[in-house]
């Protein structure tokens, strides 16, 4: 039986739920929220080993299955229908209370090798699961079993995303500085600035993409165009593509990576961010 957080948490440790999205694709926002997850499951927040949930929210498909090569029998659709069918016969409350392990476990896939439960999503969404009230239930759900569950929500032009920026207490919005993409978030952006806060928002400058001969803007160029004036920047990994199919992370390289001490800092920011 998986211990309860209630039962299992310190004065110390704060949980946490943190979306990461972005305006546009291909900014490494799924590669960078599995970095940071598997931060998290190795470090904690230097009080103790916490659980963590990575939840795919990815509503056209998502890859963090692929990126941690496994083989789910469930997804988060699966999971958000049967919410729905038993909220015919309970209230948000009952429902949240009844769900004990064995219930949600089912619908989790676990990596042993970076000790992460991953809720994937492995088909694009049908119209009804888009409801706030089933998203909220099920993250409060995840809260009674994981100390961090990180939100992978996609492209902002989603529904989703913003139903998951509202159940987070930290949300990270992903830019890059490949030119396409840039242009890309600078519209989604003026077009969605309601999912930007910048009382519970990060953003952060996620400067691995080196693939191809493109013109890349400079940091002050990117806070010129969409009007922020404190980016968290990345360091150019690309060595981090190499393992998007493995179950390694850079960040499993410990303090040698410059990837584990730049999400070392992103990591200090959220709890600063959280704290009362």
């Amino acid at each position: 039986m998986y211990q309860m957080w209630e039962e299992r948490k310190t004065g110390k440790m704060l949980q946490k739920v943190i979306s990461a999205f972005s305006y546009s694709g291909g900014t490494g926002k799924s590669t960078l929220t599995k970095e940071l997850a598997c931060l998290y499951a190795a470090n904690g927040d230097r009080f103790q080993t916490p659980a963590v949930c990575l939840v795919d929210a990815t509503p056209d498909g998502g890859s963090q299955h692929i990126l941690f090569r496994l083989s789910p029998r469930f997804s988060i659709c699966d999971l958000l229908e049967e919410l729905a069918d038993r909220s015919a016969y309970y209230s948000e409350f009952e429902l949240i209370q009844q769900y004990d392990w064995p219930m949600l476990e089912k619908y989790l896939s676990y990596d042993p090798i970076q000790r992460i439960y991953i809720l994937p999503s492995l088909w694009t969404w049908p119209n009804e699961i888009y409801d706030q009230a089933k998203i909220d239930c099920l993250i409060q759900i995840l809260r009674k079993f994981f100390d961090v569950i990180l939100l992978d929500t996609g492209n902002a032009i989603y529904p989703v995303t913003r139903m998951c920026a509202q159940c987070s207490s930290v949300s990270l919005m992903i830019v890059t500085d490949d030119k396409s993409c840039l242009l890309r978030t600078t519209k989604g952006y003026r077009e969605h600035p309601e999912l930007f806060d910048p009382k519970v928002t990060i953003p952060v400058l996620n400067r691995y993409p080196i693939k191809s001969k493109k013109r890349f803007f400079l940091q002050d160029e990117i806070a010129d165009f969409l009007h922020l004036e404190d980016l968290m920047i990345l360091p150019e990994m690309p060595g981090v593509w190499m393992l998007n199919n493995t179950q390694d992370s850079l960040v499993g390289q410990g303090k040698k990576s410059k990837l584990y001490a730049a999400l070392r800092n992103l990591s200090d920011r959220i709890e600063h961010m959280q704290a009362p």
